[in-house]
């Protein structure tokens, strides 16, 4: 479910800052969408049925979507239109490559392929702007071949 809501919002959100030119209603309506995904999730929470299992992988999805939120707003008051702006590109985002059938990861000019690790059902950190530069200077020097300690 992790990867279904990463895989949803890349591609929301290529599609609006794609046709945002043409349409410019295109980004509010985009954020219209990923509030109303977000509210969806924290309404299941509030069923009483749900294993801890469950309820944690649930939390997870919604401290990553709040987020993708987050990024959205950001996107949507910066009047971003281009989806080859870095505002965008240095996003953590989530491609199915159907002819590699494969999931890329892509943030700024560096791609990675999803190696489908399992780490368990865990909490997540809360994701902030400093985790965000994190993930990009690591992610530049992982894509230089120069590691990260």
């Amino acid at each position: 479910s992790l990867l279904g809501i990463q895989f949803q919002w890349t591609a929301d959100t290529q599609a609006a800052l794609s046709a945002a030119k043409t349409d410019k209603t295109i980004m509010s309506k985009n954020m219209k969408k990923v509030d109303n995904i977000l509210r969806e999730m924290v309404i299941i929470t509030l069923r009483t049925d749900l294993t801890r299992i469950e309820r944690t992988n649930l939390e997870t999805c919604i401290t990553v979507h709040m987020h993708q939120k987050e990024s959205t707003e950001d996107l949507l008051k910066k009047k971003i239109k281009d989806p080859t702006d870095f505002e965008w590109l240095k996003q953590v985002r989530f491609y199915w490559r159907e002819d590699k059938d494969t999931t890329i990861i892509s943030i700024c000019d560096v791609d990675f392929e999803y190696s489908y690790e399992y780490l368990g059902v865990k909490e997540r950190l809360v994701i902030t702007p400093l985790t965000d530069i994190c993930y990009i200077t690591l992610s530049q020097a992982l894509g230089m071949f120069l590691g990260g300690a």
